[in-house]
């Protein structure tokens, strides 16, 4: 069985041998499997239709922990878990440290810890997460990654970019033309610019597309300044 991505055009599309069963859930739209609709979780066959369960309140953001939702439902239905132990594991999970997690609100702007995004895909998903502008704290090692694949994700989400380590002149340069960047030369620096940028309503995120070894032990490292420095903010 392989469980699959509708969403994602490859996905969708692939093949396997004869014995080779495809199985998809779907973020956006009804599939055959498993799929969202109005906080509901559906389970649809060519036969029938039916809700599993209303989505429990979790500590889970973003959409693509959504469809990490769905996928672990989906593979749990195969191996015959109960839908009553399903509903009370998404309600009680708590997700990894330094994946979107909340570190603190001040004056209604909510600080994020991202660390763990070290790379390109994982920020694209944190900032297609959330609907608030956001002013982006970003750098460190790069990977040699393509920074232009994001292009569209800072041009629409991000109001200003904030940029540390050795990766900042690359990243600077990627997307100077769209959006306002500043350079830092700590995260500490970064941080307090980020809160003196950031407005009401709005979201500091630290998300940074690289590894952290130019500055830091490692993303753990990098999370606990960043988390340090914002609980010494004052309001």
């Amino acid at each position: 069985i392989a469980i699959l991505n509708h969403d994602d055009n490859k996905l969708r599309s692939v093949r396997g041998p004869s014995k080779f069963k495809r199985m998809f859930y779907s973020r956006i739209k009804k599939v055959e499997g498993i799929y969202f609709k109005n906080g509901d979780v559906i389970y649809n066959t060519k036969n029938k239709t039916r809700k599993l369960f209303t989505l429990p309140l979790m500590n889970l953001k973003g959409d693509y922990n959504m469809e990490n939702v769905l996928a672990a439902v989906l593979i749990s239905l195969t191996q015959g878990v109960r839908l009553k132990t399903m509903e009370e594991v998404l309600k009680e999970f708590k997700p990894l440290a330094h994946r979107m997690e909340s570190v603190r609100e001040i004056e209604g702007i909510e600080f994020l810890d991202d660390s763990k995004a070290t790379n390109i895909d994982a920020t694209k998903r944190a900032l297609e997460s959330i609907n608030k502008p956001i002013v982006l704290i970003a750098g460190g090692r790069s990977k040699s990654a393509d920074f232009g694949a994001i292009t569209d994700e800072i041009q629409s989400k991000v109001k200003k970019m904030i940029l540390i380590g050795e990766a900042a002149p690359l990243i600077e340069k990627a997307f100077r033309n769209i959006v306002e960047t500043e350079r830092a030369v700590t995260l500490e620096d970064a941080t307090s610019l980020a809160y003196k940028t950031a407005k009401k309503n709005e979201v500091v995120l630290l998300s940074p597309m690289c590894s952290s070894f130019d500055m830091f032990r490692d993303y753990e490292h990098r999370a606990e300044v960043f988390r340090e420095t914002v609980r010494k903010i004052e309001k």
